[in-house]
């Protein structure tokens, strides 16, 4: 998983493979405390968030589901995450 903080909150992401193809992407986005957020959900923390899964077979998206609303600039696409996981991929190659 990755996990990376925002000026809004904190992001995580857990990418799936079946050898180099995506198959599954869970994306988790908690908002701090004093931020202001269009979701009205609550995490088992307590928090506000948003989570995101994404399905795919080869490299296209067959189904997508979110919880709670996202802001516009977090509305990721399947492009988006195709490249990630190209990004994800030389990394964990140089290993």
């Amino acid at each position: 998983g990755i996990s990376s903080l925002t000026n809004d909150g904190d992001l995580g992401a857990e990418y799936w493979f079946n050898r180099d193809a995506l198959i599954f992407v869970y994306q988790s986005f908690s908002y701090y405390a004093e931020i202001p957020s269009l979701t009205k959900e609550i995490n088992f923390k307590g928090e506000r968030y948003w989570e995101s899964r994404y399905y795919f077979e080869g490299e296209f998206l067959k189904y997508q589901k979110t919880t709670g609303t996202k802001e516009t600039s977090m509305n990721y696409t399947s492009s988006d995450l195709i490249k990630e996981k190209n990004q994800l991929l030389k990394f964990m190659a140089k290993k």
